[in-house]
């Protein structure tokens, strides 16, 4: 049976269940993990460490609910002060290595739904974007063309 969405999984080294994923996650740090897992980024606590921890060296992997890539770098930039967004930004332009945003859209024949995803894999030019908080711009800095458009590379730079 699946545990509830903010309670993580046990961990086999520490044994321990934890209430609040901040601590956990904490507390995940300390045992030096190769990979940890996030179930959700929800709270500005939870935000805050998940970068850090990709910082030192961690590969952190976790979902967020939002309708594309640039709108998941806006809401964890958004979840923090005004006063602390450009640490964010900085944090997250230099740690992110991808991000990978899932929907079901209709079928073209109104049969059911269909997955259609969207990958954004980082370079320079898109952690530019981030940086300049011109991510809404990242369709031109990737270097990979549109299923719809046609081979021409975008003349537009962030």
């Amino acid at each position: 049976m699946r545990p509830p969405p903010l309670q993580p999984r046990q961990t086999t080294r520490s044994g321990q269940r934890y209430q609040i994923l901040s601590q956990a996650l904490r507390q995940a740090l300390r045992q030096d993990p190769d990979v940890i897992v996030v179930s959700e980024l929800r709270d500005l606590e939870t935000i805050r460490i998940a970068p850090t921890a990709a910082e030192t060296g961690h590969l952190v992997i976790a979902t967020l609910h939002t309708m594309n890539a640039p709108q998941s770098i806006d809401r964890l930039v958004d979840v923090f002060p005004p006063d602390q967004q450009q640490q964010i930004v900085a944090q997250l332009a230099n740690v992110c290595e991808a991000i990978i945003s899932q929907r079901l859209i209709p079928q073209a024949d109104g049969q059911g739904r269909v997955l259609a995803s969207e990958v954004l894999r980082m370079n320079h030019g898109l952690r530019t974007c981030i940086r300049e908080r011109k991510i809404e711009q990242s369709a031109y800095c990737n270097p990979w063309p549109k299923p719809d458009s046609s081979n021409e590379t975008p003349t537009k730079k962030c």
